[in-house]
C-alpha cells in the first residue's frame, strides 16, 4: 500500500514546472498539476523545489492523497470491496419502459424503482467501453467477458440489454444482477445519515462518515454475516436520491477478474472482523 499525493501548483508556477519537468520528464507536471508517491524522495524534492520557488514568486500549494494497493496488498484480504467506474449513462425509464414504475418521494426526493417489466434500454454514446459500467440509477451493466467469469456463480445472472439506437456499432452489454448479500455492517463501521425524511422514513443522503481513501473508508463485516460468497451486495445502500448497495467480492473471484483483464473498476480493502 502506498499513499499517492495529487498536487496542483496555482499561481505564477512556469518557472518552477519547467524545473520539474526538466528534471523528471518521465512524470511531467502538467498546468500545475502533477501525481508523486508521499513516500519517495521525488515527494520531498517537489516540496523543497516549490519552498525555495515560493520566496520569488507568488505560488500556492494544494494537496489531495489517496491510497493506492498494489495486488500483493490485494491478495492480503478475504475480500475486496469492487467499485464500478465505468459509466453507462441515464437508467431507469429514460429510453424506454425498464420499470413499472419509479416511486419518487415528494418531500426529499428519494427514488426507489418497481418491479422490472423489460430490459435496459441504454444510448450506446453516453457507455464507456469498459467491461463494467454503472448508470445514474446504479444499475450494473458488464461486458460478454465479465458474463463469462459469472456463469458459474448460482446468485448472479446476465441478462441482455437493448440500446437505443442501431446507428452506433457497439457490441453487447448484458444487466448483471445479484441476489446474494453480505451485511448489514459492523456496529463499530461510521456511516453518515443526513436529514431523516418523516414523509417516506428514508434519510435524504447516506454515506461513510471518514475521509475519501482514507482507510477508514474500508467496509467491516462481523465474519459471522459473510457466508463465503464470492459475490454479493451489502445490504445497506448509499448514495443520495437514488440509493444503491455496493459489491463485494471473494479473494479467489477477484484473482479471476485480474486473470481475465477485466476493465472498469477498482478495487479496496474490506475486512471481516470477530466480536
Amino acid at each position: 500500500m502506498q499513499r499517492l499525493a495529487r498536487i496542483r501548483i496555482s499561481g505564477d508556477r512556469r518557472a518552477l514546472q519547467e524545473r520539474w519537468n526538466s528534471l523528471y520528464p518521465h512524470n511531467p507536471m502538467i498546468a500545475g498539476a502533477v501525481e508523486v508517491k508521499s513516500a519517495t524522495p521525488d515527494y520531498q524534492e517537489l516540496k523543497k523545489m516549490y519552498s525555495d520557488f515560493s520566496t520569488l514568486h507568488p505560488v500556492t500549494w494544494d494537496e489531495s492523497s489517496e491510497v493506492v494497493y498494489e495486488e500483493k496488498d490485494l491478495e492480503q484480504f478475504e475480500i475486496l470491496t469492487l467499485w464500478v467506474t465505468g459509466r453507462a449513462g441515464s437508467g431507469g425509464n429514460t429510453f424506454g419502459t425498464v420499470y413499472e414504475e419509479i416511486r419518487k418521494c415528494p418531500a426529499c426526493g428519494t427514488e426507489n424503482l418497481g418491479r422490472q417489466a423489460g430490459p435496459f434500454v441504454l444510448d450506446p454514446s453516453e457507455v464507456d467501453d469498459s467491461d463494467l459500467a454503472v448508470t445514474d440509477f446504479g444499475e450494473r451493466i458488464c461486458s460478454g467477458r465479465f458474463c463469462r467469469v459469472l456463469q458459474s456463480i448460482p446468485d448472479a445472472a446476465c441478462r441482455p440489454t437493448v440500446w437505443k439506437t442501431n446507428r452506433v456499432a457497439r457490441t453487447a452489454m448484458y444487466q448483471f444482477d445479484l441476489t446474494a448479500s453480505v451485511g448489514p455492517l459492523a456496529s463499530s463501521f461510521q456511516l453518515l445519515h443526513e436529514s431523516l425524511c418523516e414523509e417516506c422514513g428514508e434519510y435524504r443522503n447516506v454515506g461513510i462518515d471518514a475521509p475519501v481513501f482514507s482507510e477508514l473508508r474500508q467496509l467491516r463485516f462481523p465474519r459471522s454475516s459473510y457466508g463465503q460468497l464470492p459475490i454479493a451486495l451489502t445490504q445497506e445502500r448509499f448514495g443520495g436520491p437514488r440509493k444503491f448497495p455496493l459489491v463485494v467480492v471473494s479473494q479467489s473471484l477477484y484473482r479471476r477478474i485480474r486473470q481475465e483483464h477485466i476493465s472498469g473498476f477498482w478495487f479496496e480493502p474490506a475486512h471481516l472482523i470477530d466480536p
